[in-house]
C-alpha cells in the first residue's frame, strides 16, 4: 500500500522502521504465495491439517510482530535453519509416486486459502480477491501437474464459479453485495466457462464424484441462473444432501437449510436450522444467528429477527460483515 507522502520539515523513517517495513512486506508476500505449500509439507510431519495450518499461522504471525529489524530476520532465519537441519526435515520436491497421497492436503490448503479470500476472516475488508486469485492459479498449476486427478479439476471449477462473482459483490464503498441483489451482468462470464470445462472434466475422470465436484456442481447451479428466482434450489437441496453424504458437516447442514428455505418456505429452512442451533452446532460463528435472522424477518417475527441479527454482529469477526448485520437489524427497527 502507497504511504501518504511526508512534508519537508517532518523526519524521515530512519533505517530500522524502513528494514522493518520491508521485512514485513516479504513475510506477507510470502505468505500470500506460498502459505498452501509451507502447510502442505508441515501436514505432511505432523499428521493433522488443521494443527499443521495453526503451526504456520503462528509462525507467520510471529514473524510480523517479532522481525523490526532486517538483521533480526536474518538471525531468526539462520535459527530457523538450524532447527530444520536438526530434526532432519528436508525441503524437496517429492517423487511423483508421492503426490497423490500429498494431494489431500495441498487441496485442502488451497480451498482454505481461496476461502479467505473469497470472505475474510477479519479486518476492514470483506473480500481479499488477490488471495483468491493466487489459490485459483496455484490450483490450476497442480492440474496441470496430475491431469487425472478429478478433485483437482473439481476444485478448480468450484474457485472459477465463485470467483466469477467476485466483479459483483462489492459496491464503489466496499460494502458487500449479497448473492440476491447482485447484478449478474457484471459476472465474469470466461470464469464460468473455465468452471463448466473443469467441472465436466472431473467428473468424466471418475464415476464417483469427490467433495469439491459437488460443491463445483452447487456453485455451476447459481451460475447458471439469469436471477436469484430462477436458481433451481430443489436441485441444490439434493446436492447438498449428496456433500453430507459424503462428508457430513454442519455448514453443509447449514448451506442445505437454507436452500430448503428458498425451495419450500422460510418456516421449513427454519426448522432445520434451529435443529442445528439445539445442537449447538457452529456456536462461536454468527452464521446461525445470522440465517435465523433472516428466515424470522421472512416469517414476520421482527423482534426475535432483530434480537439474532443483534447477536450475529457481535459474533462476526469481519468489519464489513458486521456493518451488514447491523444494518439489517435496523432496518428492522
Amino acid at each position: 500500500m502507497d504511504q501518504p507522502g511526508q512534508a519537508e520539515d517532518q523526519p524521515r523513517l530512519s533505517p530500522a522502521p524502513a528494514a522493518a517495513a520491508s521485512a514485513r512486506r516479504a513475510v506477507e508476500g510470502t505468505w500470500r504465495i506460498d502459505a498452501a505449500r509451507i502447510i502442505a509439507t508441515v501436514t505432511r510431519y505432523v499428521g493433522d491439517f488443521a494443527l499443521a495450518e495453526d503451526f504456520a499461522q503462528e509462525a507467520f504471525a510471529d514473524a510480523l510482530t517479532s522481525w523490526p529489524e532486517v538483521p533480526t530476520v536474518q538471525q531468526r532465519i539462520v535459527r530457523a535453519k538450524k532447527v530444520l537441519a536438526a530434526a532432519e526435515i528436508p525441503f524437496e520436491l517429492p517423487s511423483a509416486s508421492e503426490w497423490s497421497e500429498r494431494l489431500g492436503g495441498v487441496l485442502g490448503s488451497l480451498y482454505l486459502m481461496f476461502s479467505e479470500g473469497h470472505v475474510a476472516t477479519s479486518g476492514s475488508d470483506w473480500m481479499r480477491p488477490e488471495l483468491a486469485f493466487d489459490a485459483l492459479r496455484l490450483t490450476r498449476i497442480t492440474a496441470g501437474l496430475l491431469p487425472r486427478e478429478s478433485e483437482t479439476h473439481g476444485l478448480v471449477a468450484l474457485m472459477a464459479f465463485t470467483a466469477s462473482r467476485f466483479p459483483a459483490r462489492l459496491d464503489p464503498t466496499g460494502a458487500p453485495i449479497l448473492l440476491a441483489d447482485q447484478d449478474r451482468s457484471r459476472w465474469d462470464r470466461s470464469l464460468i466457462r473455465l468452471g463448466g470445462a473443469a467441472l465436466k472434466r472431473s467428473l468424466d475422470l471418475r464415476e464417483a464424484r469427490g467433495t469439491y465436484a459437488i460443491q463445483a456442481q452447487i456453485a455451476e447451479v447459481h451460475a447458471s441462473a439469469r436471477t436469484i428466482d430462477d436458481t433451481d434450489w430443489e436441485r441444490i437441496v439434493t446436492l447438498y444432501g449428496d456433500l453430507s453424504r459424503i462428508k457430513p458437516s454442519a455448514i453443509t447442514d447449514l448451506n442445505k437449510a437454507i436452500a430448503i428455505a428458498e425451495a419450500r418456505g422460510p418456516a421449513a429452512g427454519l426448522e432445520r436450522v434451529d435443529a442445528l442451533a439445539e445442537a449447538g452446532a457452529l456456536s462461536r460463528f454468527h452464521l446461525i444467528p445470522s440465517v435465523r435472522g433472516e428466515l424470522l424477518a421472512r416469517l414476520g417475527e421482527i423482534r426475535e429477527a432483530r434480537a439474532e441479527f443483534h447477536r450475529a454482529a457481535k459474533l462476526a469477526t469481519n468489519d464489513r460483515e458486521r456493518e451488514v448485520l447491523e444494518d439489517k437489524a435496523r432496518r428492522l427497527s
